[in-house]
């Protein structure tokens, strides 16, 4: 429990805000879904592709030495993803390749070194692919001369200074910062191996860089890259992790929902036809309302008409905006999200005036249940639930309570 908020807990599964039982819940006339960890099991899909995405480049790209799934597991990514900075799977991959891209430039003592490496990677020249990645190859050999391997790595991420754990915990202190800003209060490398970092590892989430094409391609595998992208692949992956996706709700839960509710909604940050796509096979399709659902394009062309930076979660203004087109100005909705980036986000729509928002929280896709369980509290979750199954019960115990 928290100073502000009071909750009546049904069961293990079900916790609700007193305060929004009758006022709020029972009044709810829409819901919108996030995607990924509410909707779709992406634990062997997305998360699994942070972690072969971080492992290619260290072990592939630079050509260290280790073995795989060592740098990253569930547990890094969920710890991360619970300071409500990295609701972006690009984002969060792009964080933990630049982190460990900072330790290595621990190891940078020669100024004429870094300056060297600043020059052959010209920011203002865009490198063509192949040739990029022969000079982070070449940058990996010279630091595989220095003993630089992912045992090191290992090594910082375990230290008491500069490890994950102090990396985490200054986003938790502040999730509005940047990945390097971070990288620069824990490691305090200085503008010139920031830009280092920046050059080696290019994110731009409005671009297909590096990272962006090596994650979407273990994603995806080769031929639903090519089909989505109309690009060759570069890396081939055969077997996309895509495939490995499963439901959360029950086909029952939905059409109960859907019985109760009508067509439901989705604002996600997966891109559009990856949403579609998965949507489909795994035969959703049916309880959504094409108008209502809104991806990682839809907010993307609204951050760019409205000339702002990618306006992702927890920012709430495009969220707000594109939501005013989709919806009535009076209507109750509930938002049902897995992360605190969600509960931030609907908080934060509520600073912009969208009173008629209530979020719903659930725990199935985080190892630290309880831990979110609090977080979730302390932000004000109109509803907690162990997952989108709990959500019919939820309504009966409403009606139950108003009889």
């Amino acid at each position: 429990m928290n100073n502000e908020f009071s909750y009546e807990e049904f069961g293990y599964d079900i916790a609700l805000r007193s305060d929004s039982i009758t006022s709020h819940l029972s009044k709810v006339e829409k819901l919108i879904f996030d995607c990924d960890g509410v909707l779709v099991n992406d634990k062997e899909s997305y998360r699994q592709t942070i972690i072969h995405s971080v492992d290619f480049y260290f072990l592939n790209l630079l050509g260290l030495e280790g073995k795989e799934k060592e740098l990253v597991n569930q547990d890094d990514i969920q710890k991360l993803k619970d300071t409500g900075a990295f609701n972006n799977d690009w984002k969060l991959t792009h964080a933990f390749i630049a982190y460990y891209l900072g330790i290595i430039t621990l190891q940078l003592k020669d100024k004429k070194e870094f300056q060297k490496i600043l020059f052959e990677l010209d920011g203002r020249i865009p490198l063509e692919l192949d040739n990029f990645l022969k000079k982070i190859k070449s940058y990996g050999e010279t630091h595989l001369r220095k003993e630089v391997d992912i045992q090191y790595l290992l090594k910082i991420k375990n230290d008491p200074k500069f490890g994950i754990v102090n990396f985490t915990n200054i986003f938790h202190q502040n999730p509005e910062l940047s990945v390097l800003e971070g990288i620069d209060l824990l490691l305090n490398i200085g503008k010139e191996k920031l830009e280092i970092i920046r050059r080696l590892c290019p994110y731009d989430i409005e671009k297909s860089d590096l990272l962006r094409r090596l994650f979407d391609e273990i994603y995806l595998g080769s031929d639903l890259f090519y089909k989505f992208s109309n690009r060759k692949p570069k890396f081939n992956f055969p077997d996309g992790l895509i495939q490995k996706e499963t439901t959360i709700p029950s086909l029952e839960t939905l059409a109960k929902l859907k019985e109760i509710f009508g067509p439901m909604g989705i604002y996600s940050e997966r891109p559009r036809k990856e949403g579609l796509y998965i949507l489909k096979k795994l035969g959703l399709m049916e309880y959504f309302d094409r108008e209502t659902l809104i991806f990682n394009d839809g907010i993307k062309g609204w951050s760019q008409s409205n000339s702002i930076q990618f306006a992702g979660k927890p920012d709430a203004r495009a969220f707000v905006s594109l939501l005013e087109k989709i919806i009535t100005e009076n209507d109750i909705v509930a938002y049902i999200g897995d992360t605190i980036s969600d509960a931030l986000m609907i908080k934060n729509a509520k600073e912009l005036g969208k009173k008629n928002l209530i979020f719903i929280g659930t725990l199935s896709s985080s190892a630290s249940k309880i831990e979110l369980n609090k977080r979730y509290m302390k932000l004000g979750a109109e509803a907690i639930v162990k997952d989108v199954n709990s959500i019919v019960t939820i309504f009966d115990k409403i009606g139950q309570y108003e009889n």
